[in-house]
């Protein structure tokens, strides 16, 4: 259940924000935004493309009976299924941890304000650019030397929310995250993810590796 729906969940924030994303001017407005969006939209399809493929090789793998592993009759297809089992949940985990880091990220984003409110006609969301040449601006027909006003808006969709756009995805990131929390690793351990550990051997590597067992602990605690 928990693969499904954050599979699910993960792609509709990807989606979000890359409509989000492409169609607001937050680039030029708000870069951090422009930021957390394409973080939330990358780590969001990887995600859910690893969640996908995990809970479909657990459901192929959990119906299988001993003489379908037999040497004369296991298939190409089981082969690939095992191989995804066994060692794409370690991958997600890893992707899941950044995709947990990038919401936290984009979350505070969101409740800090950083990106200013959109108000019409005021700065930042509006710009003065010089006329061009033949420019239609009622502006610019009566000063065709001057300057015009230049909204930085969403085209067609609604105008922006900085608190909407970039906190509603990054609160449904927060709600896997804390689902994931419940549903640790270590509680229950199919026999094909057991992964033997000899006692305190992560945190005997110094330097960038003891950096790494740290994150690779923390992702074991995220992520089932």
């Amino acid at each position: 259940m928990f693969y499904t729906a954050s599979a699910y969940t993960s792609f509709a924030i990807a989606v979000w924000c890359i409509i989000w994303g492409s169609q607001c001017a937050y680039l030029d407005v708000c870069p951090a935004g422009f930021v957390a969006f394409a973080g939330m939209a990358t780590f969001g399809m990887l995600q859910g493309l690893a969640m996908w493929s995990v809970k479909t090789a657990f459901n192929h793998v959990k119906k299988l009976f001993v003489e379908d592993l037999a040497p004369g009759k296991i298939t190409a297809r089981t082969r690939r299924y095992g191989l995804i089992a066994r060692r794409c949940p370690c991958l997600s985990r890893w992707i899941f941890l950044l995709f947990s880091i990038t919401n936290i990220f984009s979350l505070g984003l969101a409740l800090s304000s950083t990106c200013v409110q959109y108000t019409p006609g005021q700065a930042p969301w509006t710009v003065q650019v010089p006329c061009a040449s033949g420019d239609t601006e009622p502006s610019c027909q009566l000063d065709p030397s001057g300057n015009k006003p230049v909204t930085k808006d969403c085209g067609t969709l609604p105008v922006p929310n900085p608190l909407l756009h970039i906190g509603t995805p990054a609160a449904l990131g927060c709600v896997i995250i804390l689902w994931g929390l419940r549903t640790s690793a270590g509680r229950k351990v199919w026999p094909f993810l057991y992964e033997p550990v000899p006692d305190d051997e992560e945190f005997k590597a110094s330097g960038v590796l003891k950096v790494c067992a740290c994150c690779y602990l923390a992702s074991r605690c995220l992520h089932p």
